[in-house]
């Protein structure tokens, strides 16, 4: 009785085996399998634009993430750079202030060496630049007699002296007063 043995293991006849299982027509089953086949060809479409969406969603966000990087080392140079600026500019001030005291020092030491070399008056030189002071030098050098050019000058104080003037006189006059203007 080994043969009455259904599939599930009771013990039963071959007629009760033909009433649980259940013929299908072959062209029913082709047609779910078709069915079937269909539908896994659209999941597996489905799938594969999701898998690209997501490996697009994937790519943008690692060009993102790379042109944040990017960003923050550009940001850290430029930092790098404003910091050295900053540094440069405060050099540069105290540069500025040690040329503006030693171009003072250096017109003061030529204000004193044309009072010394040429016996002029301290107005005639008090307050001029360097442009200025050159050329009153060069004018002092044309008149020559270095140290007695101041000694003849009339320097309109009504003092006594000769009326006339020598022409080194008159010269010296007139820068004077062209110099004591300005």
């Amino acid at each position: 009785m080994a043969d009455d043995a259904t599939p599930d293991g009771n013990q039963g006849t071959p007629q009760n085996q033909q009433d649980q299982t259940k013929m299908v027509p072959q062209r029913d089953l082709i047609a779910v399998k078709e069915g079937l086949n269909k539908q896994m060809t659209e999941l597996k479409a489905e799938l594969e634009n999701t898998k690209k969406t997501a490996d697009d969603h994937y790519q943008d966000l690692l060009n993102e993430r790379a042109s944040k990087e990017a960003a923050t080392r550009l940001l850290e140079e430029i930092q790098a750079k404003v910091a050295r600026v900053q540094e440069l500019e405060t050099q540069l001030s105290g540069e500025v202030e040690t040329r503006k005291r030693l171009e003072s020092t250096v017109l003061d030491a030529k204000r004193n060496q044309l009072l010394a070399e040429y016996n002029i008056p301290k107005e005639v030189v008090a307050g001029k630049g360097a442009a200025e002071l050159e050329l009153l030098e060069q004018s002092l050098r044309l008149i020559g007699d270095r140290k007695r050019i101041g000694s003849g000058v009339d320097h309109g104080t009504g003092g006594t002296g000769s009326s006339q003037k020598t022409s080194r006189e008159k010269v010296l006059s007139g820068l004077e007063k062209h110099f004591a203007g300005r």
